[in-house]
Formats: C-alpha cells, sequence, structure tokens
C-alpha cells in the first residue's frame, strides 16, 4: 500500500520546482537559469516515464538518457561558477568522456531495457566532486558566505545531499535486488530524498536575486 502511494505521487516532487522556475526564468541568473531548463526537462521525462509505466512497457532506456542529460547539464551550471582554466578543462573532458562512457554502458554493457549500473554511480560521484569542489572554492574565498541566503550555494548543498545518498542507495539496491520488499524501502527512501532535493531546489529558485 505504502508503495503504491509513493509511486503515485513521486512525480509531484518536481511540481514546486517547476512552478518556481516558470515564475522566475527571466529574472534569474545564468547558472540558475541552467537548473531551471534541467527541472523543465526532468518534468518532461517524468511525463514520459509515467506514461510508460503506466501501460505496463519499460521504461529503463528513459533512466540512460536522463542520467546522460543530467550529467551535462549539471556539468554546465559549474562551468559557470568554477572559472579557473583547468578546472573548466576538467569538466569539459568529463562532460565528453561521460557522453562516450554512458552511450557504451547503453548499447553493450547493460543495455537499455536495464538499469544503467555503471553510468550512474559513475554520474553521481563526478556531481559529487563538482559539489565538493566548489563548496572548497567558496569556502576558500576570504569573502563573507551564507548557506541560507544564496541560491547557488544552497543549489550546490542539494547536489551534494542528493548525489550522495543516491550513491549510497544504489549500491544498497544493488545488494538488495533479489528482495522485493527491501528493494522498495530503498525505493521509497529515494523518493522521500528526491522530495527533499527538489524542495531545497525549488526554494533557492524562488529566492535567487534578481539580474
Amino acid at each position: 500500500m505504502t508503495f503504491r502511494f509513493l509511486a503515485g505521487i513521486s512525480s509531484l516532487v518536481l511540481l514546486y520546482p517547476l512552478v518556481a522556475g516558470i515564475s522566475r526564468f527571466k529574472r534569474v541568473s545564468r547558472p540558475v537559469k541552467i537548473i531551471c531548463i534541467h527541472i523543465f526537462i526532468a518534468a518532461v521525462f517524468e511525463i514520459i516515464s509515467r506514461w510508460y509505466w503506466l501501460h505496463r512497457q519499460n521504461n529503463l532506456f528513459l533512466l540512460h538518457l536522463y542520467t546522460f542529460w543530467e550529467l551535462e547539464i549539471i556539468s554546465l551550471f559549474y562551468l559557470q561558477l568554477l572559472r579557473q582554466r583547468m578546472m573548466q578543462w576538467g569538466i569539459a573532458a568529463g562532460m565528453i568522456v561521460f557522453a562516450l562512457f554512458s552511450w557504451a554502458d547503453a548499447f553493450y554493457m547493460d543495455g537499455l531495457k536495464h538499469f544503467n549500473t555503471y553510468a550512474r554511480p559513475v554520474a553521481c560521484i563526478m556531481m559529487m566532486v563538482y559539489a565538493i569542489v566548489y563548496l572548497y572554492k567558496r569556502l576558500s574565498d576570504a569573502q563573507p558566505i551564507s548557506f541560507t541566503k544564496e541560491a547557488v550555494l544552497i543549489l550546490n548543498a542539494a547536489f551534494l545531499f542528493y548525489f550522495s545518498v543516491s550513491f549510497f542507495l544504489f549500491l544498497l539496491s544493488n545488494y538488495m535486488l533479489q528482495d522485493a520488499a527491501k528493494t522498495h524501502t530503498v525505493w521509497a527512501m529515494h523518493t522521500l530524498v528526491a522530495a527533499i532535493f527538489y524542495t531545497t531546489i525549488g526554494r533557492a529558485i524562488w529566492m535567487a536575486p534578481r539580474q
């Protein structure tokens, strides 16, 4: 019963940041605009995925596409924030390498009809590294920072939280793969984490200063 309830409401977690993104898109800075675009595309993926799920069709190929999209768009977000040439070259190289790796995973390793068990954890690790590097850079600056008032810092904290927990849950779900009840529990935990993640993103978009 709980699993069905969570399956029914899982799509709703995107509503808050989606409304925020639509309302504030023209007023926010370029990095925040990139995240707004990500939310728009994520909503499209969610609608298509839900359609396949309701018609009892395999929708795992969408996970391959979404993982690729998510890594690439969030990489663009950090390209706007990390202006040092070496960091930008590193992010650009990572985007290219991950695109090739994701393609290989989809067609030669896992296959489009199965979970992307290789590309997904790699994407999580890469985005955790982005978030840690940016946090370290900001803490190293001489300027004062606020973890409750700066939209970009809030977004960075949301990414670090979500992808760290997602990586752990991914490993846990693989360990529990043969137990349906435990797998549902992990999935329910991910839904809760996603709700916190998208609520935080929505808050950051609403409070982002006008540009």
